[in-house]
């Protein structure tokens, strides 16, 4: 009983763990977001026609091969499957993106 109740422990430990880091990475991405917004006339807005925004908000202060932006669509329908030249990490700040193929 003693070890089972360890590895719910451990998986609650784990699982609160993500959460902080989950809290951790919306609360940078509000930074960055509140940073661009409080400098709106120098910040680079790209527009793809029809689908979304894209604002640059500058390379990462500890790695600089690591750049954000924000990805504001239109439409979250994805209607096209494409390739991506970078590998990146998305994260909603609202709604919910669900991957279908």
């Amino acid at each position: 009983m003693e070890i089972i109740e360890q590895q719910l422990n451990d998986e609650q430990l784990l699982s609160a763990h993500d959460n902080d880091d989950v809290d951790r990475i919306k609360q940078q991405y509000f930074k960055r977001l509140s940073d661009v917004l409080a400098n709106w006339q120098v910040t680079d807005v790209r527009t793809v026609p029809g689908v979304m925004y894209q604002v640059r908000c500058g390379h990462d202060e500890f790695d600089q091969s690591i750049e954000y932006q924000i990805n504001w669509f239109f439409d979250c329908v994805e209607t096209i499957i494409h390739n991506h030249r970078h590998s990146f990490d998305s994260y909603c700040l609202e709604g919910e993106y669900i991957e279908k193929l």
